[in-house]
């Protein structure tokens, strides 16, 4: 039985996907499920925002699919 997205870090991620735009990491998205396409629903994603080159915020996960990150609820 598949249990789904968690944030629970006990979990194997096979789909791991990163987001450079502004040059450092803006999106970090995990997915439970090998060879998941980015349009599933099923993706935690996380927010960065930095500073002067440093992390100053981490927001989410939440729950949606990595093609939304941009336009998420943050």
């Amino acid at each position: 039985m598949d249990a789904g997205p968690s944030a629970d870090e006990s979990i194997y991620w096979p789909e791991l996907r990163f987001d450079f735009t502004t040059g450092d990491l803006d999106y970090l998205g995990k997915h439970y499920s090998s060879g998941a396409a980015t349009s599933d629903g099923g993706w935690l994603v996380w927010k960065f925002t930095w500073s002067s080159s440093l992390p100053t915020r981490i927001q989410g996960p939440i729950i949606d699919s990595w093609d939304n990150r941009a336009s998420l609820s943050w």
